[in-house]
């Protein structure tokens, strides 16, 4: 088993993290690394153009005051739901 993890960052803050497991007993090649870090770029950038409009959207939950993270996982949870 092996973990590969990388960070998602963009415009000097951190994002959060994208992790793959895989279930070989190979040590996973610098092409699947650089693969995954290419991902993990494409993702924050994605994360970034779509922050304002999550921001200013209505959080799911009305459960109390959330952290900006907090709202856009509540909003991909929905949208994943509504798929």
């Amino acid at each position: 088993l092996h973990v590969l993890c990388a960070p998602l960052s963009g415009s000097g803050q951190n994002l959060g993290a994208l992790y793959l497991y895989t279930r070989t007993a190979e040590t996973p090649s610098q092409d699947t690394v650089d693969f995954v870090s290419a991902i993990a770029q494409l993702a924050a950038a994605a994360l970034e153009r779509a922050q304002p409009a999550i921001l200013e959207a209505e959080p799911v939950t009305t459960a109390g005051p959330t952290s900006p993270l907090q709202r856009m996982s509540d909003h991909l949870h929905f949208l994943e739901d509504s798929l």
